[in-house]
């Protein structure tokens, strides 16, 4: 929400984040249900890149990269039932952010007298997807976070450097 009301307006913000909040939920926690055209389009395209399903949770699952085949296997239904709620959670917050962040885009640029293209606004969406829920992907952590021990140990220490960056950023 402050990301993207210091784009667009904090009243425009709040309320594309409660209209899409709401549609989340009457969706069941899947939007491409009830989205179409062009938002329909830019939402698959955010959930084939990772911008909407990545998830701290399901990383912790054994779900990223080099995950240990021997063992994961046994563990895996466990992690998946303890991740179930921080993963559903972070998709539906996701999902909403994103939604409302390419709506905002596309009236800016309306507005503005813009023409931009589909994929400029799906860029704008999910730039402020990742400005307001980070990228948590294992191609985006510090490399000493990389690690298969590592991966586990540190997982929930990534949004502090992010929050950091973010408040150095914007200060």
């Amino acid at each position: 929400y402050p990301q993207m009301g210091a784009k667009w307006g904090f009243d425009k913000a709040g309320a594309a984040l409660l209209k899409a909040s709401e549609e989340t939920v009457r969706a069941k926690n899947d939007l491409s249900t009830m989205l179409k055209g062009d938002e329909l389009d830019a939402f698959n395209q955010a959930v084939k890149d990772g911008t909407i399903d990545v998830t701290m949770a399901h990383d912790l699952a054994g779900i990223a990269q080099g995950e240990d085949q021997g063992v994961m296997w046994k563990l895996r239904p466990v992690m998946r039932a303890a991740s179930f709620m921080f993963h559903h959670a972070e998709k539906f917050n996701r999902q909403a952010t994103f939604i409302a962040a390419y709506r905002l885009a596309k009236e800016d640029a309306q507005k503005k007298g813009e023409k931009a293209t589909q994929q400029q606004l799906y860029e704008r969406a999910q730039r402020a997807t990742y400005d307001g829920h980070f990228d948590y992907s294992a191609s985006n952590r510090a490399r000493i976070m990389q690690g298969n021990w590592q991966r586990v140990i540190l997982l929930f220490k990534q949004t502090a450097p992010a929050e950091i960056y973010t408040l150095a950023r914007n200060a």
